[in-house]
């Protein structure tokens, strides 16, 4: 079983939260914001034993993409990220259908 971790593009500048969610919490978050991660968001897979602290691969993306602390001095909680990730689904998904 891997893990996720998840990003988001805020004011021009990709994120990452250090936060690791096993393949049932991803696939269960996913559910419960609409089945989708809108535009703007992006999600990377860990494989079977490798964690944010011992992956070479998440290394190499935090030279390129800095975590949430690095950036705002705080990492959101996990409820925030759902209520963040809900509101982007919605506001993309009315953008597909404009009245």
């Amino acid at each position: 079983m891997g893990v996720h971790f998840i990003g988001v593009k805020q004011d021009g500048i990709m994120t990452r939260f250090t936060h690791e969610y096993t393949d049932a919490d991803f696939h269960q978050l996913i559910d419960d914001v609409g089945g989708i991660l809108p535009p703007g968001w992006k999600a990377w897979h860990l494989e079977d034993g490798e964690t944010l602290r011992n992956s070479k691969r998440v290394q190499a993306i935090a030279k390129y993409v800095p975590s949430a602390i690095m950036i705002y001095g705080a990492q959101p909680s996990r409820s925030w990220i759902k209520e963040m990730l809900m509101d982007d689904v919605r506001k993309y998904k009315a953008s597909l259908n404009p009245v």
